[in-house]
């Protein structure tokens, strides 16, 4: 029975007595070691923040990305292994290509997440395809929903959330949106909203940031199309929060 249950882990076909796919389970924790990820989304907004890591003092900031463009009004974080993710974002960006030569229109984050979902389930049925190691958030301004946020997992797990976190330190990112995304809050403006998504990443990392290490991304009632800031206004709102925190 040893022997057996040693081998559990070498097919993503095969479950284990407990009902896991040991594959699948190693493919979540390779994609949870990288960079944090943050997203929320307001009465007129949703937000996505992450941060760099930068693992090598040569390296180009800049030339490190985790935030991505998937349609015009479709904005995408990954989190996870960098060759994945970028695998990933490709293969969404054809998706949602394929979506509109097919349908007349443009597909909506929360049927190509869906779809996503859907592949990194078939990953999980061949033992010649790995899963991926990388995790992915998308937000979109609806016209009628209004701001959708949802995550897809290399589980094929795909819901949508209020606010979510991934990597290293998820669950303390969704502990403190669950604490701060009630009431009033809900109704804050852009601004504002952006800057709870790095409040929420720098508390949980417990790191003063530079603006070159951060990625923000928003799409909003009076902007639908997915802009990401550049690192002027990435530092605007840091500097507008930390007077903010000297004022009171």
């Amino acid at each position: 029975m040893s022997r057996l249950r040693a081998g559990l882990d070498q097919q993503i076909t095969i479950f284990s007595p407990s009902g896991d796919l040991h594959q699948i389970d190693y493919a979540r924790k390779a994609a949870a070691l990288e960079n944090t990820t943050v997203a929320l989304k307001t009465k007129n907004a949703a937000v996505l923040a992450t941060q760099k890591r930068i693992t090598d003092k040569t390296i180009v900031p800049r030339s490190v990305k985790h935030l991505f463009r998937i349609t015009p009004k479709i904005g995408c974080g990954m989190t996870g292994r960098i060759g994945d993710s970028h695998f990933q974002v490709r293969r969404s960006r054809n998706e949602a290509s394929k979506f509109r030569y097919t349908c007349g229109y443009d597909v909506t984050a929360k049927a190509l997440c869906e779809r996503m979902a859907d592949i990194n389930q078939v990953y999980s049925q061949h033992p010649e395809i790995r899963p991926l190691g990388c995790s992915m958030i998308l937000i979109e301004y609806d016209e009628k929903l209004g701001p959708t946020l949802h995550m897809t997992d290399p589980g094929a797990d795909c819901n949508s959330y209020k606010g979510c976190g991934l990597g290293p330190q998820a669950d303390q990112a969704e502990a403190f949106l669950a604490a701060h995304l009630k009431g009033v809050t809900r109704n804050m403006s852009e601004e504002k909203a952006i800057q709870l998504a790095l409040e929420c990443l720098g508390t949980v990392l417990d790191i003063r940031f530079e603006p070159l290490h951060l990625e923000v991304g928003i799409v909003s009632k009076a902007h639908p199309e997915f802009r990401m800031l550049d690192e002027m206004e990435i530092a605007e709102q840091l500097n507008n929060m930390l007077r903010s925190s000297q004022g009171s």
